[in-house]
């Protein structure tokens, strides 16, 4: 697989949204396991440091000969937008590296703030951080809350939520409308994710109609509704978003929104309620699996065993094994119990394990080698391992910029700036590349977790099963 990665310029915005109350059971992660993911987590932290220091050394250390000068900082930024349009980023960032002095002599200009932006984007901490520090000592209240806005935005890349809440706690009051209600629903989600549903659903309520960030301000609104246990609240602020995502083709959001609601009715028991808004997202969707599997769910919950199985069997016939269809082989053998039809139910176990088995093996025949970092897909920040028909999205436990930060400095290497810089971030490679293997292998064995937990419950299915034909035929 080839790695693919590019940064577009403008307004990025990362939404996290709160995750579904699935009513299946999964396996907890282990302390272990936890354990080492908080290691990986710092050690990630870490090396995040040490590329800031080499980038920003290696921008200065880079030859520059032929490399335009200009006099204007707004020539300047037209020049590094259209070396970003031509995904030509080590050139960009370094016109502004040899343009340092231009920015400190602008740094009440607008274009600051683009600027700054694009070298966030691509995560140049240090030269980021020198006008960060030069925007502060202006004493300009206008200047700064703008720029904390970029920064707000750059940590909600990063989900770094304590520290977008931070530096937009009071400073929303000083950026234009359009800002404002990006600003809302960054707060609004970052207070979400630090717990304060309440206060989130304030800055929701304040993101204004016109907004192009109204739907998603409403979607998160009526998760924080969900969590606090108001489902009527939720189920009309759904409604109206859907009618309005419906009028803006925004078929996915309507998809996700149905799913939203699904698994809320289903945790509340309203079983009908559940398998209409289950029935309504598309099998094209991203989020059909996870709509099969609360179909199933929801139609054991209403003694329609039938319905059940025809879901689960879909599900049996996709060609992806994610954990709704690994679910699926566990729960089949359940509905055969009500169904009471021992002789399939004894077989459906034993399919199950057999399933279950043979992806624990596969599994660890990848685990007994190196992957190697081109098996790894980057796109748009979210890294992906597909194990033949297993999908590993490393970004959802691991934050995406340990992954195009390795990307960036293999980059580096193609373009030397002198053995020394070039040794140096051969180290950090070397360096990186130990913790994607500890990161892969964590990932790997999470999903072995929840495979084994499964495993052993068919044959504590099974067990049992035999344990009640014995105990019938004494």
């Amino acid at each position: 697989m080839i790695n693919r990665f590019h940064a577009k310029r403008g307004v990025c915005l990362f939404l996290i949204l709160a995750p579904l109350w699935f009513a299946h059971a999964v396996a907890d992660e282990s302390d272990t396991s936890t354990t080492e993911k908080n290691r990986l987590l710092f050690n990630i932290q870490q090396l995040d440091k040490q590329f800031a220091e080499l980038s920003a050394q290696y921008f200065q250390n880079l030859a520059h000969p032929g490399i335009p000068q200009f006099n204007r900082i707004e020539a300047l930024l037209t020049e590094v937008k259209k070396l970003e349009d031509q995904g030509q980023t080590i050139s960009s960032i370094q016109l502004l590296y040899t343009h340092e002095g231009i920015i400190r002599d602008n740094i009440d200009h607008p274009a600051i703030f683009d600027i700054t932006d694009i070298l966030l984007q691509h995560n140049e901490q240090q030269l980021a951080r020198q006008i960060f520090e030069l925007v502060k000592q202006q004493n300009d209240d206008l200047l700064l809350a703008s720029l904390q806005f970029v920064y707000a935005r750059y940590h909600a890349r990063r989900q770094e939520w304590k520290e977008v809440y931070l530096l937009l706690k009071d400073s929303i009051s000083e950026l234009s409308e359009q800002q404002a209600a990006l600003a809302y629903l960054l707060r609004g989600t970052a207070q979400q994710h630090l717990k304060k549903h309440r206060q989130a659903s304030a800055d929701f309520s304040r993101v204004v109609t016109d907004s192009p960030h109204y739907l998603y301000a409403q979607l998160n609104s009526a998760i924080a509704d969900i969590r606090q246990g108001w489902l009527a609240e939720a189920q009309s602020k759904i409604k109206r978003i859907i009618t309005l995502s419906q009028q803006d083709g925004q078929d996915e959001i309507t998809q996700r929104l149905y799913l939203v609601m699904g698994y809320a009715f289903l945790q509340k028991e309203y079983y009908r309620d559940a398998r209409d808004s289950f029935r309504k997202i598309s099998q094209l969707s991203q989020y059909a699996n996870k709509a099969l599997l609360g179909i199933a769910l929801t139609a054991s919950s209403q003694d329609d065993y039938v319905g059940s199985l025809n879901a689960l069997n879909l599900l049996k016939e996709k060609k992806s094994s994610d954990l709704a269809v690994d679910e699926a082989y566990l729960i089949i053998p359940y509905v055969y119990e009500k169904l009471q039809d021992e002789m399939i139910i004894s077989a459906s176990y034993s399919e199950a394990m057999t399933y279950y088995q043979q992806r624990i093996q596969l599994l660890d025949q990848w685990l007994a080698h190196e992957i190697k970092f081109d098996a790894i897909e980057i796109t748009a920040g979210k890294a992906t391992l597909q194990i033949e028909d297993t999908q590993l999205i490393l970004t959802d436990s691991y934050p995406g910029y340990f992954f195009t930060n390795y990307l960036r400095l293999k980059e580096y290497l193609d373009n030397s700036a002198g053995e020394k810089t070039d040794g140096e971030i051969s180290r950090l490679i070397t360096a990186y590349n130990e913790t994607l293997q500890r990161v892969i292998q964590e990932s790997i064995e999470q999903r072995k977790q929840y495979l084994n937990s499964y495993l052993n419950q068919c044959r504590y299915g099974l067990a049992r099963l035999y344990d009640d034909t014995l105990e019938v035929n004494h």
